[in-house]
């Protein structure tokens, strides 16, 4: 019991913060254009809202690439704090639902928590994070849940004209495997970035699930895709 105070006091002394400091800032992100595999082709479609201050960050992003009877669709919301005390340092939570027939994932729910390190440094961002997660593989039929520990690094750096990220995440189960079946998973994605006209860019970029065992009957399909990309600052005060 003493231990756990000693925690929650650490915890609370690290993240806390002067709300009357922090500037608010929200912000609007639209795409569309094509998407393609090995062997389809298809229409792309992403919405981002983001709302951020000094110490706080949340996310919700919403992808869309279709490609007739196939679709990979994605909803994701992360939220992180960074630590007052410790400026590179910041806890994280994520919810995300994912429904990809090209690998044969009906709907996917997935949670992830941890902490992160983050490094600014002139045009760059490195972010490094830890933590557990857990996700219900085919969320319609049954609710067993598979564990991981989760490893993450996301890369961004901009130039006068042009921008690049990159992001990559490992799962690996610790969980106790069912049917022989082990659902340990990378998930890679980089894009390139054309600042061409004020508000509006060029994104390109390529996004593919990698499974350890190659549990996946289609695993070889990677996203393509080739989009027109807007932003547009909020002016909202919630």
């Amino acid at each position: 019991m003493k231990s756990l105070k000693i925690f929650f006091f650490l915890f609370g002394f690290l993240f806390s913060h002067n709300p009357k400091n922090n500037a608010l800032n929200w912000a609007f992100y639209k795409r569309a254009g094509a998407v393609n595999t090995k062997s389809n082709y298809g229409l792309a479609n992403y919405l981002r809202l983001k709302r951020t201050t000094d110490y706080n960050f949340r996310d919700l992003r919403f992808y869309s690439n279709v490609f007739g009877s196939n679709q990979d669709i994605r909803l994701r919301h992360k939220s992180s704090k960074i630590s007052f005390n410790l400026p590179w340092f910041y806890q994280f939570n994520t919810v995300a639902y994912q429904k990809n027939s090209l690998i044969d994932i009906n709907l996917r729910y997935h949670y992830n928590q941890g902490f992160g390190y983050l490094l600014k440094r002139n045009n760059k961002n490195l972010t490094l994070e830890i933590g557990i997660a857990y996700d219900v593989s085919d969320y319609l039929k049954n609710t067993l849940k598979t564990s991981y520990a989760k490893s993450a690094l996301t890369y961004d750096q901009n130039f006068k004209k042009l921008s690049t990220k990159l992001e990559i995440e490992n799962f690996f189960q610790i969980s106790d495997e069912v049917d022989d079946t082990n659902l340990s998973r990378y998930q890679l994605m980089f894009e390139v970035s054309w600042n061409f006209y004020k508000r509006v860019r060029i994104v390109s970029g390529v996004y593919q699930e990698v499974s350890a065992k190659n549990l996946y009957t289609k695993n070889n399909r990677s996203i393509n895709y080739l989009t027109l990309a807007y932003k547009r600052p909020l002016k909202w005060t919630l």
